[in-house]
């Protein structure tokens, strides 16, 4: 109930004022010590073999992911979560470890729009390991996970200070180079565009940060847009301006 209210931002001070925003980070965190703490051997409940109970706790994990992306869609809900360190690590955690793609999915998107959100979030996020996260989100094999993770890294981009230098520290240009090439996607031609788009829109925001501009120039960002744009990479006007301004600012 929680993860289909807390689609809608307008619920949110309901669920909050109710304390049910609350229990549902809790019950995160808990699933992540049970299933996803470091060196544990399973990373989600989707891999503990073969009980009824397992599957009940597959499903239970992931409406409680879902519930947190949802809460994480509105200030108050970010700060609530900002607020709940175990979860936003065990979210962070999710979102770099699980095998499960639907866990994976939810754990990037709440990831991101927290680290989105500015202010307490954002530093929360920051301190739960959300950048590592991100960055690696940007090459995993969710389309929808990897659009999500662009988007944080253009809003970090455009933060600047310490989101950007640690962007940097993780290779975010090397990572948006093998985003933009669709590189290792076996989707369609019209999702690889759409995930062409994403890591376009990301890139103009980092190649306009100093900080970020000469990490994706060293990782020849530029020169694998470039690629794609002669190989007719780009299906629309607006994707072709972002690539030409990446290919006129970063090309060696």
């Amino acid at each position: 109930v929680v993860a289909e209210l807390g689609g809608a931002p307008d619920n949110h001070p309901r669920l909050i004022s109710s304390g049910l925003a609350a229990q549902v980070a809790t019950q995160a965190g808990r699933l992540v010590t049970e299933f996803g703490s470091v060196g544990s051997e399973y990373a989600s409940a989707a891999e503990v073999p073969g009980s009824m109970d397992a599957v009940s706790l597959v499903e239970e994990e992931r409406f409680t992911a879902a519930a947190v992306f949802g809460l994480a869609g509105s200030p108050a809900g970010a700060r609530l979560l900002a607020d709940q360190p175990d979860t936003l690590k065990g979210v962070a955690y999710w979102a770099s470890n699980s095998r499960d793609p639907i866990l994976q999915r939810w754990g990037v998107g709440a990831l991101a729009r927290v680290a989105s959100a500015y202010g307490r979030p954002l530093e929360a996020a920051l301190e739960a390991g959300g950048v590592p996260a991100l960055v690696g989100a940007l090459n995993c094999e969710d389309p929808q996970a990897q659009c999500f993770a662009s988007a944080a890294v253009g809003a970090l981009a455009r933060e600047g200070g310490a989101a950007a230098d640690a962007l940097a520290r993780q290779g975010v240009g090397a990572a948006l180079a093998v985003m933009v090439s669709a590189q290792g996607s076996n989707a369609s031609e019209g999702v690889r565009q759409g995930v062409r788009k994403c890591a376009l829109k990301a890139i103009v925001a980092c190649v306009a940060n100093p900080q970020l501009s000469p990490a994706l120039q060293q990782a020849g960002v530029g020169n694998d847009v470039k690629v794609v744009a002669d190989q007719g990479g780009f299906s629309t006007e607006e994707m072709r301006r972002w690539a030409q301004y990446a290919v006129d600012n970063l090309t060696l």
